[in-house]
């Protein structure tokens, strides 16, 4: 009742919903007592005694408890002493209240005897509420529950994750290439035509830069329409060694030599493998059209990301500087020599350790077929 009272002006639904929890307590609450203390009005069979009655004592406890509470029920005074401070120190004012055992007929009382009286029903009509209840339950069985709908998500999940896994970690080294390449361009493609592609200058530097960039373009589309290994690593080696060509032409002679090495070691790699692999293949239509796919997609990444950079440059080149700085910075008068080994230092380092790894990969290769020779004859 004290609840109905602090609800009261709080509005009519929760109010409403006070009540239904206070007539279904009230129902759970009389069902619990006729069901365990109801004997044959609760349906069910006569007990048997299987021992002796339990003695007056064990039923003392409650009777006390429920005397003591009738008599503080009908004379509230003798305890209100206890309880006025903890009121006096809960309210703002200092005001200490009272207790009462008839507050009148007010809005808190009719909401509570209403609760009962409803509750009170249902009690008394249990068989047709448990009717309901199993109708209720044959229809929520129909229904999605929570438990089902959860280990449906969590096989949904498992089917998921089996059918991707099977797609990317197919075994597959194409495959592998393709995806690790889409997710390389993709955020970055994304980026880069949302802010607009500035065009740039196309001028080609001379007739011999020309007449390379065609014969890469070609040997890399030669390569797409192969069907002989072979020949395929011998076109790839080919776009190798036109960019290498390149770099010579655009004044890198150290890239140059580096690009010759690797690509030439790589080709002898390809050759040695391709010794025990069937001379020829013939890739599936729909797996060539998606690396021709993939390829195109890539090659206009690379394009249009180049020519974005070099629009996009606003300070002079740094190669001015180079210039400038040679010999107050570095004490050299040879600029090609201060770029190497001072200003790009450490390009220089790394291109000297994949010499290294180059030359290593030639001596596993060549050291293994001498000795075996030496040890024949």
């Amino acid at each position: 009742e004290a609840a109905f009272d602090g609800l009261v002006g709080s509005g009519t639904g929760l109010i409403a919903v006070a009540a239904v929890a206070s007539i279904l307590t009230v129902a759970y609450t009389g069902r619990f007592l006729i069901g365990a203390f109801g004997g044959h009005h609760a349906g069910h069979e006569p007990a048997t005694p299987v021992g002796p009655s339990p003695r007056n004592a064990l039923v003392r406890a409650p009777v006390f408890l429920a005397a003591v509470a009738v008599v503080i029920g009908l004379v509230p005074g003798v305890i209100a002493p206890v309880f006025d401070a903890g009121v006096a120190a809960a309210r703002e004012a200092g005001t200490v209240g009272k207790l009462v055992l008839w507050p009148g007929f007010v809005p808190a009382l009719g909401w509570s005897m209403f609760s009962l009286a409803v509750g009170a029903v249902l009690v008394w009509r249990s068989s047709l509420v448990g009717r309901a209840t199993d109708l209720v339950g044959l229809v929520s069985q129909r229904l999605p529950s929570a438990e089902g709908s959860f280990r449906r998500a969590v096989a949904g999940l498992l089917s998921f994750a089996d059918r991707s896994s099977g797609l990317i970690q197919s075994g597959s080294l194409p495959r592998y290439i393709a995806i690790i390449l889409l997710v390389a361009i993709a955020l970055p493609a994304t980026a880069l035509f949302r802010g607009g592609v500035p065009v740039g200058s196309l001028a080609v530097g001379g007739l011999l830069e020309a007449i390379l960039g065609l014969l890469i373009v070609a040997a890399a589309i030669t390569l797409l329409f192969t069907t002989r290994r072979f020949a395929a690593i011998l076109l790839l080696g080919g776009v190798g060694y036109g960019v290498a060509a390149l770099f010579a032409v655009y004044g890198g002679p150290d890239l140059s030599l580096t690009q010759l090495l690797v690509e030439t070691l790589v080709v002898a790699l390809f050759a040695l493998v391709l010794r025990h692999l069937p001379a020829s293949f013939t890739p599936p239509r729909f797996e060539r059209t998606m690396r021709i796919l993939v390829a195109v997609g890539v090659a206009v990444f690379v394009f249009v990301g180049g020519l974005t950079t070099i629009s996009a440059r606003q300070a002079p080149p740094v190669s001015d500087r180079y210039l400038e700085l040679s010999v107050p910075e570095a004490q050299g008068a040879n600029v090609v020599n201060v770029i190497l080994v001072d200003f790009r230092g450490l390009d220089t380092l790394g291109e000297i350790t994949v010499l290294a790894i180059a030359t290593l990969g030639v001596a596993a290769l060549v050291v293994p077929v001498l000795k075996s020779r030496r040890e024949s004859s």
